[in-house]
């Protein structure tokens, strides 16, 4: 079943690139370059995501902090968290107690497409 997915990067190559990957798949993606770009998606999406894929860092923005205002509009979306920064091994089990899945870039499609259907399983 194709997903209705918003993609937030603040990194126009890496935000085009996931969206083809995705739209390759079937899904339908919406790109936010920005969290306020994210913020409005949401706000006024005419469905529900049903993935939310974001970088922890956007520019000057917290990535994270973001996530809970795009959960709190869309709470049954499944998440995957994106980051070419290593987190602690804490953060990452925070992240999976909170039901996101991490994805490190550099990333492929093979590994985004299993990040993406761990996520879905996830949040089934």
């Amino acid at each position: 079943k194709p997903l209705e997915v918003l993609v937030v990067d603040d990194e126009d190559a890496v935000r085009t690139l996931i969206g083809r990957i995705l739209e390759s798949a079937g899904h339908r993606v919406t790109q936010a370059a920005s969290a306020d770009m994210a913020i409005a998606a949401v706000k006024t999406a005419s469905s529900r995501f049903d993935l939310i894929l974001t970088d922890v860092v956007l520019g000057a923005e917290d990535g994270l902090a973001t996530l809970d205002t795009l959960r709190a509009a869309h709470p049954s979306a499944a998440v995957i968290v994106m980051s070419g920064y290593s987190p602690t091994p804490e953060r990452v089990a925070e992240l999976s107690r909170q039901g996101a899945e991490f994805l490190p870039k550099p990333f492929g499609a093979v590994q985004l497409m299993a990040a993406l259907d761990r996520a879905r399983v996830a949040t089934s």
